[in-house]
């Protein structure tokens, strides 16, 4: 029973040493990459701190203060994806019928010949119908996103890692200059996904 628990804590403590060297390992080669640094010349970390977990309810909350914006509260989430899919609902059957009209106009579009009212309406038509069909585009991206992190609000989507590094190099005032800046790290920690 003994072996069993310190097997696990083995395991626990490897597993988070692993995460700690694949943030490290990660950043590492980013900045080497970034900053063209030669071979064998490696950023000196001075400072790599976790700060926090970006999870699919932060995502979440974000875009309901979005989709919000002008509003006295944040509406909730299933108000939010039964109003746009009533929009989606609306901008297809708009999408219709001026497809329906498009269709009407060509087949009068040899009696109006050099018609210029009939070029202008037509071509309102035609601008309804781009309008709506990237309407539809935006509603449908925003119904998937909503619906993804809504789905598991606990997922997590980034890692948030404050780091301080110096490249080694001497300044002229013969100090090595620190950076600092913010990555935010795949949930593996295998890959930068941003940096401020």
């Amino acid at each position: 029973m003994i072996r069993i628990v310190f097997a696990i804590a083995f395991i626990a403590l490897l597993v988070t040493s692993c995460s700690s060297d694949r943030k490290k390992d990660t950043i590492s080669s980013y900045i080497r990459y970034v900053r063209r640094l030669p071979a064998g010349q490696e950023p000196k970390l001075t400072k790599l701190e976790e700060v926090k977990a970006i999870k699919a309810a932060d995502s979440l909350m974000l875009l309901a203060a979005d989709y919000s914006k002008g509003l006295k509260t944040t509406l909730a989430v299933d108000t939010i994806l039964s109003n746009i899919t009533k929009d989606i609902l609306y901008n297809t059957a708009l999408l219709t019928k001026t497809n329906q009209r498009l269709d009407s106009l060509a087949l009068l579009q040899g009696k109006f010949k050099d018609d210029p009212f009939f070029e202008q309406y037509t071509k309102s038509f035609k601008d309804l119908k781009s309008f709506t069909e990237q309407q539809l585009i935006e509603l449908k991206y925003m119904k998937y996103q909503f619906n993804r992190y809504h789905k598991d609000p606990d997922e997590v989507l980034s890692h948030q890692i404050d780091c301080e590094y110096s490249l080694g190099v001497a300044m002229a005032d013969s100090t090595k200059k620190i950076k600092k800046q913010t990555f935010f790290l795949s949930p593996d920690y295998r890959r930068v996904q941003a940096v401020h």
